[in-house]
């Protein structure tokens, strides 16, 4: 599988990469988004075509294989989290009415007990996919490489990433050099939802 590395300003906007950002932590985008694929791919849309933000075509790398999306990438260096969310929810309260909202906005908030502070002087991959069929071919490695160069173009000697737990995807990350620092869990949520335990994986480079 030959494999090539865009931005995503290159690609045309598709209602699959809202499906791909999605499959990244499944339990997590249900108990965020109320479990509506529809209301994160409004939500998508409108990140993808703004200009800073998590989820922007101008900062998303994508894999492609023969013209197809197989794999994609978000990452950034940690210090700039805090404006990055900043400009997230306000867009995203924008987007929706008042209830909607504030339903969000809570499971944010719990987002926040889930998940440690990612340090100044750590890069962070916000979130990467690789769809099933190409797993295993090292799309996933790719997009990993492509997150290091980053970190080191930005003067930063550790990444940081997030993965559920229970995901085949811990297996892979150690493989590379990734080691679990810290597991965490939500124990109090809504309306009796699940969300499963997290890893904090750290690599120094």
């Amino acid at each position: 599988m030959d494999i090539e590395l865009v931005s995503g300003l290159d690609v045309p906007f598709d209602n699959g990469l809202s499906a791909l950002c999605w499959d990244t932590d499944p339990e997590l985008f249900a108990f965020l988004f109320m479990n509506d694929k529809d209301l994160w791919s409004r939500l998508f849309k409108v990140e993808w075509h703004a200009e800073f933000g998590i989820y922007t075509a101008n900062e998303i790398m994508l894999a492609l294989a023969d013209n197809r999306v197989v794999g994609m990438l978000s990452c950034f260096p940690g210090s700039t989290m805090a404006p990055r969310f900043d400009a997230v929810f306000t867009r995203f309260a924008a987007a929706l009415d008042e209830t909607t909202w504030s339903r969000v906005e809570r499971g944010f908030e719990q987002m926040g007990w889930l998940f440690p502070p990612v340090p100044d002087d750590a890069f962070f991959v916000y979130a990467l996919e690789v769809v099933p069929e190409a797993r295993g071919k090292h799309v996933g490695r790719m997009l990993l490489q492509h997150a290091e160069i980053g970190a080191r173009q930005n003067g930063l000697k550790r990444i940081h990433l997030d993965t559920a737990a229970n995901r085949p995807a811990v297996g892979f990350y150690r493989k590379l050099g990734y080691e679990p620092l810290v597991e965490t869990r939500l124990c109090r949520l809504r309306d009796g939802e699940t969300v499963p335990n997290h890893f904090r994986m750290v690599k120094d480079i």
